[in-house]
């Protein structure tokens, strides 16, 4: 059976947004609070700095754990929701840095350009956090016996250097929480193929089958690739 990405049922605690600009003031460089703090200034213009080039290195992709359900019994009519809970570990998006007529947000839209993760594919900006509460989610067409729900993101980090940002900089950032429900009576399985589990996301399913489904449950054994 394959992995299901859920709909979400009910609002979630929400993504908390703070807004970040970059002003010229006769004191110097401003400080923009990003979900890391970020210092900008104006001193370059801001079309120079542009059209220079971030030069990336460390950069890091890893799945994040940020939700788990209880045990969900379902009867295989109708509708099955489950309730994810949220683990409380905040994973908050940013840029820091000391800034010069460029903005926290264009690093943040460079290093996805860099990853090749599509414009249509929102990342996390400074301000917001991955959204770590509880939330419902809903699928249907889904057969009887006991569930298990989770949530989680891919948390990217880098370091970068541009000619308009003195030293390092860094980034942090996810693209969106993505929900996920299995039967605790199937082996996770996946294959790093488009539309098909990875191995990363494999991995925190089996975290959250460990956390949820009953001893010796197929869901609890280790993730399988898909021959």
């Amino acid at each position: 059976m394959p992995v299901r990405r859920l709909a979400l049922a009910l609002t979630t605690a929400g993504i908390l947004l703070a807004a970040v600009g970059c002003t010229a003031t006769d004191e110097g460089a401003d400080r923009a609070k990003g979900g890391d703090g970020t210092a900008t200034s104006s001193t370059k213009p801001a079309a120079e700095c542009a059209k220079a080039a971030f030069l990336w290195s460390d950069v890091k992709r890893e799945r994040k754990l940020t939700g788990v359900s209880e045990l969900v019994e379902h009867d295989g009519g109708g509708e099955l929701t489950v309730p994810v809970k949220g683990t409380g570990k905040q994973y908050p998006a940013g840029a820091t840095g000391t800034f010069k007529g460029i903005k926290a947000e264009q690093a943040i839209a460079a290093l996805g350009k860099h990853l090749g993760i599509s414009e249509d594919t929102p990342l996390g900006q400074p301000g917001e956090h991955a959204d770590t509460g509880s939330a419902q989610y809903l699928t249907t067409d889904s057969g009887p016996g006991g569930y298990f729900g989770w949530q989680d993101i891919e948390l990217i980090t880098a370091s970068f250097t541009h000619p308009c940002v003195e030293g390092t900089g860094h980034v942090k950032t996810w693209p969106d929480v993505s929900p996920y429900a299995l039967p605790c009576d199937e082996r996770i399985i996946w294959k790093d193929e488009p539309g098909g589990m990875t191995g990363a996301e494999a991995r925190t399913a089996h975290q959250a089958a460990t956390q949820v489904c009953p001893k010796g449950s197929a869901a609890a054994e280790e993730p399988r690739e898909k021959a």
